[in-house]
């Protein structure tokens, strides 16, 4: 567009990594729209994944096939344009539909010609990483299907959900890490709701009033026990939310070197959507990191972490307006809110 990139994109993405970050782009490589003459026109027939020999079409969009040599090198040239032309540093590669069973095509059975067409991503998905061995690739779970690590194995990371919604997240981060490791696992901090203000003007005055200081904690405290991707209109936050926010991304940085060696801690066992507490950790040689949440019911909660643990320390938020105690294994904290978190050490 270059009504909102009238000096190009790479002068957005130069200007990102003038500030010390890096630049990331969007891309969903693995479909083309029903409607999208250009490339109807310029893909042969051969090119789509097919089922009982008709083009493979799910919510308007038809399946590349990587196995043919005219996608796989578009799609290359692609990703070439993207990172040397464009600037991106970090490529999303999205996945938003269901293939279904498989697809036929030149194979016997849809299960083969699912596996043919995964192996043909995948060597797409190796070549472009040794081609550009600097950019981050992060793919998506497709609501948990891709999950696996035939498919993680070629990937730095991945988006654990699309969810933003702050109060609904800890039952997926109570249970990602039977799936994915810590350092794959990306989460959202999402702060500032972008839904609230869709069809309200999202001003300084209406984000603080409706973003309380327990909003923030919880984005953040979501976020330790993976991957953060911090997001919305955290500029618009009042200064003493935005070092909530400051603090939070410290002491997730902190956290980095243990999720290396660490396994996953469950004490409540995996969560339940509606449960009206979830805690939820990695645990070392020596310590455990527990993230501990109040769900819709204020009040007392106990939860049993084991008598190993001597001491507990509230390590997020440092400044802690929350009750809370040890004894003989017996984490308890009083919360003063329904929905509330706190992050904790515990020690030996």
């Amino acid at each position: 567009s270059k009504r909102r990139f009238p000096n190009g994109l790479r002068a957005t993405t130069d200007f990102i990594r003038s500030l010390g970050m890096k630049a990331g782009l969007w891309i969903e490589p693995e479909i083309i729209g029903q409607k999208c003459e250009e490339m109807l026109d310029f893909y042969d027939e051969d090119c789509f994944l097919r089922r009982h020999g008709k083009k493979i079409g799910v919510m308007g969009r038809y399946f590349l096939d990587y196995f043919n040599p005219k996608v796989y090198n578009y799609m290359f040239e692609t990703i070439r344009r993207m990172v040397e032309d464009y600037g991106a540093d970090y490529i999303k590669l999205d996945y938003n539909q269901d293939l279904g069973v498989g697809a036929d095509g030149t194979t016997e059975s849809f299960g083969e010609g699912h596996e043919k067409q995964s192996a043909a991503y995948f060597k797409w998905i190796d070549d472009i990483q040794k081609a550009f061995p600097n950019v981050i690739f992060e793919t998506c779970s497709s609501g948990g299907m891709r999950m696996d690590y035939a498919t993680l194995s070629h990937f730095s990371l991945i988006s654990t959900s699309d969810q933003t919604d702050y109060k609904k997240y800890p039952y997926i981060v109570a249970n990602f890490s039977a799936a994915v490791l810590p350092e794959q696992g990306a989460v959202w901090s999402y702060p500032v709701d972008g839904f609230q203000f869709a069809s309200a003007p999202a001003t300084y005055e209406n984000v603080n009033e409706n973003t309380s200081r327990e909003t923030v904690i919880m984005n953040m405290i979501n976020t330790f026990l993976g991957r953060m991707h911090l997001a919305s209109h955290i500029d618009l936050l009042s200064e003493d939310k935005r070092e909530l926010i400051k603090e939070g991304v410290e002491y997730y940085n902190f956290l980095t070197p243990a999720k290396k060696n660490a396994f996953p801690f469950l004490p409540c066992g995996f969560a339940s959507l509606g449960d009206e507490h979830v805690a939820a950790g990695l645990k070392t040689k020596g310590k455990a990191y527990l993230s501990v949440y109040s769900l819709g019911k204020s009040g007392r909660f106990s939860v049993d972490v084991g008598k190993r643990y001597k001491k507990a320390v509230c390590a997020y938020p440092k400044a802690n307006e929350l009750a809370f105690s040890l004894e003989n294994g017996v984490l308890t904290v009083e919360f003063t809110e329904d929905y509330q978190a706190r992050f904790f050490e515990l020690e030996i």
